[in-house]
C-alpha cells in the first residue's frame, strides 16, 4: 500500500510542475509577443566629397633625385 501512495504522489508532483511549467511559458511568450522592437531605420549619410583626379604631368616633375620612384622600380636598385 505504501508503493502506490508514493505513485500518487509522485504523479501528483508531476503534474503539478507541469502545470506550471506551461503556465510559465505561455506567459514568456505572450510577454516577448507584446514587446515589440521599434523599426530600426539608418540615418542616412552624406555621400562624400569629391577628390579631384591627380594630374599625372605634375606627379612626374615633382621627383626628387634619391627618392623612391616606385615599387617596379626598388627591384633593381
Amino acid at each position: 500500500m505504501g508503493e502506490v501512495m508514493q505513485i500518487n504522489s509522485f504523479s501528483s508532483f508531476a503534474t503539478s510542475a507541469y502545470d506550471t511549467v506551461r503556465s510559465n511559458l505561455k506567459s514568456m511568450a505572450e510577454a516577448a509577443a507584446e514587446q515589440r522592437t521599434p523599426e530600426v531605420v539608418p540615418a542616412p549619410v552624406p555621400a562624400p566629397a569629391p577628390v579631384p583626379a591627380a594630374d599625372p604631368a605634375a606627379a612626374e616633375g615633382s621627383a626628387v633625385k634619391g627618392q623612391r620612384q616606385g615599387v617596379s622600380l626598388d627591384a633593381y636598385a
